[in-house]
């Protein structure tokens, strides 16, 4: 299933010193032959120059760094008590020469660090993927929407759906970048719609055309035909879209048309692909007719497994995906991205 890309264990981190190690003086050992400790008033009424005046031992304490070991051992020779630091970290100490068993148990006990892998070396399809539980058991359903500009329906209204949606941003549009970006910060997946191509491209017309709607539209998972098929119906077109999605790793979505082929020769190339289900608003039909579209598609979702619904950004659409999905959908069906939903149906 799609996932999201895949997150580093936290590096080891060793605890922070203390400046000033706590010291349980009760535990300090105090050798047998000390004599018992004068009072203090006996030791502010001694005077130093008085040759009567007895020798008092000078503390010692271990110090920290390359002389600790010599003075530890001065120390003891002169019957001070040495203050001993309880080891607690399981790790080999500096110097402490840990046994091949133990540093293979320690081996074994750390996990290895596992490369954060950046966004441009992952095929797009997983890179801009929106997050997903990949252990999904149940038929998943994609829900796409055509965004259109021009819907009375503000863009932050269409940002608080509290499913997965994907939304297809046409290139061509002057604020297309602008869109998109808003619908990738509130969490949801983008598509390209397949506007870009002139009528009569050639092949080479057809990558310049998809590689400058990749840079206004950089964080896409995958390409969708046009309703007319403008991808689909033109076998060159289609196949330069093809082996390019194949080298970027965007998956293809196509609509109903004849054999799909758009979905048999992008399978062949190793691209996700499928074929949607159905338009849900090709005659502008109403909210409760869309609504039984939505019940019949999680129906061949049960069948087959996985099934892509496409609509567009109109105001009886989007009633209909809120009423059906909050309301009357079957738990039997996962909503879930469209990224997810392409790599199941491709197997991956």
């Amino acid at each position: 299933g799609g996932v999201s890309a895949s997150t580093a264990p936290g590096a080891l981190t060793q605890p922070e010193a203390s400046a000033a190690p706590q010291v349980d003086t009760a535990a300090i050992a105090v050798p047998d032959t000390a004599e018992a400790a004068p009072e203090p008033d006996e030791i502010a009424g001694l005077d130093a120059s008085d040759p009567d005046t007895p020798d008092l031992p000078t503390p010692r304490f271990p110090t920290i760094g390359d002389g600790a070991a010599a003075d530890a051992e001065e120390a003891g020779t002169q019957g001070n008590a040495i203050l001993q630091f309880p080891q607690n970290s399981r790790l080999p100490q500096a110097g402490g020469g840990a046994s091949d068993e133990e540093e293979d148990e320690i081996a074994r006990e750390i996990p290895e660090e596992e490369e954060e892998i950046a966004p441009e070396d992952l095929p797009a399809i997983r890179a801009y993927a929106a997050d997903f539980d990949a252990t999904e058991a149940r038929p998943l359903m994609a829900i796409v929407l055509i965004d259109d500009p021009d819907s009375p329906i503000e863009q932050a209204t269409l940002t608080r759906f509290t499913f997965p949606v994907a939304f297809a941003v046409d290139p061509m549009q002057p604020d297309a970048a602008a869109r998109a970006r808003v619908y990738r910060e509130a969490g949801f997946e983008v598509v390209m719609l397949g506007t870009m191509l002139p009528e009569g491209a050639t092949a080479m017309d057809t990558e310049v055309a998809v590689i400058a709607a990749q840079a206004v539209l950089p964080e896409t998972v995958a390409l969708l035909d046009t309703p007319e098929g403008r991808i689909q119906g033109d076998r060159p077109v289609l196949d330069a879209t093809v082996g390019l999605l194949a080298e970027t790793g965007h998956g293809l979505l196509a609509f109903p048309r004849g054999l799909n082929a758009a979905e048999q020769t992008a399978s062949r190339a190793g691209v996700p692909a499928a074929t949607a289900f159905r338009l849900l608003d090709d005659e502008d039909q109403r909210a409760t007719e869309i609504t039984r579209y939505l019940a019949r598609a999680a129906f061949a979702a049960g069948q087959d497994g996985t099934v892509i619904v496409a609509g567009r950004t109109r105001p009886d659409t989007v009633t209909a995906l809120f009423s059906w999905a909050l309301g009357d959908r079957s738990e039997a069906v996962a909503l879930a991205p469209l990224s997810a939903v392409l790599l199941r149906a491709a197997g991956e």
